[in-house]
């Protein structure tokens, strides 16, 4: 029995020779849907994942220790592994705390609860906050 035939009488019982013209050689029923057409979900798996998010203290504290880290001693790979970051994040990172942004958000968030703080006293700043959505 030649290679073709024992691989149509896997999957139809019919030899490829005796199989007609047109015909289709996959499995019908329950061989079908155990072929791949049916998919099982995974209960454990999220349905969307969720993305981390950063503070910029955080972000301050990991450069800080990055910075610290020894040059080809395999320290900073360590530091990335065991956080689970990336080399690019720590691009990223550099870059908005040499622009200053990362100490900005610190400041911004200061501004935000002194205004919160206010609002608690003033009704007519807690209006405002609650327009902005900021409250």
């Amino acid at each position: 029995m030649r290679g073709t035939e024992r691989m149509a009488e896997g999957l139809g019982g019919v030899s490829a020779l005796e199989a007609k013209e047109g015909e289709r050689s996959e499995p019908e029923g329950e061989d079908r849907a155990l072929r791949g057409w049916v998919r099982a979900v995974d209960p454990e798996v999220l349905e969307k994942p969720m993305r981390r998010r950063f503070t910029a203290q955080y972000k301050l504290g990991i450069l800080e220790e990055a910075d610290r880290c020894d040059q080809g001693s395999g320290q900073l790979g360590a530091l990335l592994r065991r956080e689970g970051l990336y080399w690019s994040n720590l691009t990223t990172w550099r870059r908005q705390r040499d622009k200053g942004v990362l100490e900005e958000r610190g400041k911004l968030r200061a501004i935000l609860e002194a205004m919160r703080a206010v609002a608690a006293k003033d009704s007519n700043m807690a209006e405002a906050l609650r327009r902005f959505n900021l409250l």
